[in-house]
């Protein structure tokens, strides 16, 4: 097969995939909370995680992994005050 088949398959099979996902209802749902600076956000997010068992992803140590791995991130103050 040439690669242009193989791939073309590989993406039916996928789609194929996804729509009997979509069939069962297996549809993956996602809940994002929002808003200003200490108003609670973490801890409601923190107690849906716990009583509905969600993942619970917080975006501070998404920012916090990434300005070790970049350090000169630091230095913009995007997501900090000045």
């Amino acid at each position: 097969m040439d690669t242009y088949t193989t791939s073309r398959k590989k993406y039916e099979e996928s789609r194929k995939i996804r729509q009997e996902k979509i069939e069962k209802g297996e549809i993956q749902k996602h809940i994002i909370i929002a808003g200003v600076p200490r108003t609670g956000k973490t801890t409601a997010c923190m107690k849906l995680s716990n009583s509905n068992k969600y993942q619970h992803l917080c975006m501070d140590a998404i920012i916090s992994a990434f300005e070790e791995v970049y350090p000169r991130i630091r230095n913009y103050n995007i997501y900090h005050e000045s």
